[in-house]
């Protein structure tokens, strides 16, 4: 399966597993981002962009991203592979 596959998928499992109480676990977003195959300058870039685009309260939240958010993570993702390399 090809990293363009399985990273949209990953990043919101990465974001709600790495939050640590009420705050974002952000190196252990990172390595849940670096470990499903993502280089670790794209992970951080997927990282620091979905907290300035939603704000970390919304990244860390329980509830589900809604079907806009989930298409705004996938251009993320697609931004920071092309910026990051």
């Amino acid at each position: 399966m090809s990293i363009r596959r399985i990273a949209p998928l990953a990043i919101p499992a990465a974001l709600l597993l790495a939050s640590c109480g009420s705050s974002l676990d952000r190196e252990g977003s990172i390595d849940e981002l670096v470990e499903s195959g993502l280089s670790r300058p794209v992970a951080e870039c997927v990282i620091d962009t979905s907290v300035d685009e939603f704000g970390e309260d919304r990244v860390i939240s329980d509830d589900d991203p809604t079907p806009e958010e989930e298409a705004r993570i996938g251009e993320i993702l697609f931004e920071c592979m092309d910026s990051a390399g």
